[in-house]
């Protein structure tokens, strides 16, 4: 954990991270620590976790306090794997005079049941159509290069585009250049796929994919139209939004940026150190869901016939529920702790709600 705790230091003097920021993920990495030596005796002590009688809610919580311990390491796993490398990267990418290309890869009536996309530098974007071909357009800015002629030599001796035991691969790793695609595959059912940009955007359209990995360090992640079973959507420094989206399970995470979700899922897990969530849960059969911030403030939106068992937290800023006909559980107002557990009464199965933030405020709203 010294490690850690060295690269937040080092953050605060190149002034990627503020006090308070450096402050609150010191806060984590210490009961990340708690937690991998105390195991399951420490999930009493996390903050959020409430016991109830009922064995059934009681299980509930256990879950989302084990979940939440468990996210911390995970949020530290991923520093660990990204900030040296970010600063190491120029994300500006001054690197001098470029020549800028562009190539297309055309596969006729190629059936693939997967992808796979790994990019240093650029962007990448993925629809379907009607068509039954595979079309990737890609422009590249190349770097120290003297010509247009060496240029594409360059991107085509470092691209590889593919298709290979039904699995359409894109892999770029080089800081030599910033490449953008743009990609369209027919309209199927896509198996276990991924997609990974150290610096750069991911946009994703009209795309059925049951299983769904998507991570980006530096770059806006956009999900439009989209139907998947579960998903692991991860990003460093960036703004990430979820739009008309329906599945089983879905795990979002930023660590500096905004979080928007608006779909169907029967459970979902959001959570960001600096910046704000807003949720839509329109599904009537949401089980789980689970909003945590540490420096921005938390809006959800449900439906007012909808059974929840909600529970919103905030050390400074107000929690409150608009919800009608909503009942009030307990609830606390003390100057640097501010609570309320409130219930609903529906004509679905529960909807086990939690928001919780350390400096903003948290509202849930009736969904129009």
């Amino acid at each position: 954990m010294e490690q850690e705790r060295k690269r937040i230091l080092k953050l605060i003097e190149e002034g990627k991270l503020s006090a308070e920021e450096a402050e609150e993920l010191l806060q984590a990495l210490e009961d990340a620590e708690q937690v991998k030596e105390k195991g399951d005796k420490t999930q009493s002590s996390i903050p959020g976790t409430v016991v109830y009688e009922d064995e059934g809610q009681n299980r509930q919580e256990s879950t989302h306090s084990t979940r939440q311990s468990s996210t911390k390491e995970k949020i530290f796993d991923f520093i660990d794997a990204t900030v040296e490398k970010i600063k190491k990267t120029d994300f500006d990418f001054n690197f001098g005079p470029y020549k800028q290309v562009s190539h297309i890869f055309q596969y006729p009536n190629t059936s693939i049941s997967s992808f796979l996309m790994d990019i240093e530098n650029g962007s990448v974007e993925v629809q379907t159509w009607d068509e039954p071909d595979i079309r990737i357009e890609c422009k590249a800015k190349v770097y120290k290069v003297d010509n247009q002629e060496q240029a594409k030599e360059m991107l085509l001796k470092e691209l590889s585009a593919q298709v290979e035991s039904q699995q359409l691969k894109v892999i770029l790793d080089t800081k030599k250049m910033k490449a953008d695609f743009r990609i369209w595959i027919p309209e199927h059912i896509y198996q276990a796929s991924s997609i990974k940009i150290f610096n750069g955007s991911i946009n994703l359209r009209d795309l059925n994919v049951p299983e769904l990995k998507v991570k980006t360090s530096n770059g806006k992640i956009n999900l439009q139209n989209m139907t998947g079973e579960k998903w692991d959507i991860k990003s460093v420094n960036s703004n990430i939004r979820a739009e008309n989206v329906t599945g089983r399970e879905c795990e979002i995470e930023t660590l500096n940026g905004s979080i928007y979700v608006d779909g169907e899922w029967e459970e979902i897990e959001s959570q960001v150190i600096n910046g704000s969530i807003k949720g839509y849960l329109r599904g009537m059969e949401t089980k789980n869901a689970y909003f945590k911030s540490t420096t921005g403030s938390i809006s959800l939106f449900v439906p007012t016939d909808k059974s929840v068992d909600g529970e919103l937290k905030s050390s400074i800023g107000n929690v409150q529920c608009y919800l009608p006909n909503h009942r009030l559980v307990s609830s606390e107002k003390e100057v640097l702790k501010k609570s309320m557990h409130f219930e609903t009464d529906g004509n679905t199965p529960t909807l086990y709600l939690e928001a919780e933030t350390k400096t903003g405020k948290v509202n849930v709203n009736p969904l129009n």
